[in-house]
């Protein structure tokens, strides 16, 4: 077994970059973006030749299932981002979890950037979230979740350097976020925009843009300090238009749907009520979800939140123009 390496001690060439989950959607931004980038990119997909393909990375089969199988895609890795995990079996992420970390400890991974979900704090006990709170999953995926994290912190141990991204709902073209309330505006009735604008009224949204996301990672994998099994959320709850009304308002000129003014809504109490009776996780509408580390690390978030919307509304809309 190789010797670990420490994470400060980081080689004086281009570092090899694996990725798990590079087809999925976060995965395809990332690939586009590390690709400009000077490092070796690997990928592992379940089916796939070692030799470089054409976008230039190499590709690797393998399968989670089987950690045995991952050693030709990790030996050489230096840092690993993980975008993908099974959770199709509620005794899974502990097995999982325990076999990426052998294989990522046997093979001299430096880092391993593992992608979770801001919903593991599940419901928590006050209005505003940040990586200090104590995460109080209810559902199942909240807690496979956040078990998937705290196993890999156990296991890795001080061998292999971890970080751990939290972002909120990711969006962009090609994401299921924004999907049902886009096609909502396009399909339903005028009427049913003006119900949904007065239920939901400045619910937050937890919208975060896809490009966030994927700088936070880079950021997190090419960072020289050690990150020590931190957890960072990537969130854009601050601003302004992340709610509901708001984003209604910001969506309706990209999808050419008319654009409704009216902020009448009921009381975030009245919605809270609500919410709560549907089982939500997340039932507070004034929940607001922030991440202090990043910044710490030089991160500033994105300030074309506006304009994320519109490029999803205006893809969302030649989508079903060309598939109706």
């Amino acid at each position: 077994m190789p010797d670990p390496v420490c994470y400060s001690q980081r080689p004086h060439r281009p570092l090899t970059i694996g990725i798990i989950g590079a087809s999925g959607f976060i995965g395809r931004y990332l690939l586009q973006s590390l690709l400009s980038r000077q490092c070796q990119i690997r990928q592992l997909l379940r089916s796939a030749a070692t030799a470089p393909s054409q976008d230039g990375t190499r590709h690797y089969s393998g399968d989670l299932n089987a950690p045995g199988a991952l050693n030709a895609f990790l030996e050489g890795t230096d840092v690993l981002i993980n975008l993908a995990w099974p959770t199709t079996a509620e005794d899974s992420p502990y097995h999982h979890a325990r076999q990426l970390a052998s294989a990522c400890i046997e093979n001299g991974v430096q880092r391993l950037v593992h992608i979770s979900t801001a919903m593991v704090i599940g419901r928590p006990g006050t209005k505003y979230v940040d990586e200090n709170t104590p995460p109080n999953p209810l559902s199942l995926y909240e807690k496979s979740k956040l078990t998937v994290e705290r196993e890999l912190a156990t296991h890795l141990g001080s061998q292999v350097d971890l970080a751990i991204v939290r972002p909120t709902a990711v969006f962009g073209p090609g994401s299921k976020n924004l999907e049902q309330l886009a096609r909502r505006m396009l399909e339903w009735p005028l009427w049913s925009r003006y119900l949904l604008r007065f239920v939901y009224g400045r619910r937050n949204m937890h919208l975060v843009p896809v490009e966030d996301v994927v700088r936070a990672i880079e950021l997190l994998a090419f960072h020289d300090s050690p990150l020590r099994g931190q957890a960072f959320i990537v969130a854009q709850d601050t601003h302004p238009s992340n709610h509901y009304q708001g984003v209604d308002e910001l969506l309706a000129p990209a999808l050419g749907v008319p654009p409704l003014r009216s902020k009448v809504r009921i009381p975030a109490p009245m919605l809270h009520a609500l919410l709560r009776l549907s089982r939500r996780s997340q039932d507070d509408p004034r929940l607001h979800i922030s991440g202090t580390r990043l910044a710490h690390l030089g991160f500033v978030p994105s300030r074309n939140f506006e304009r994320a919307i519109a490029e999803y509304g205006q893809w969302y809309a030649l989508k079903k123009e060309r598939n109706p």
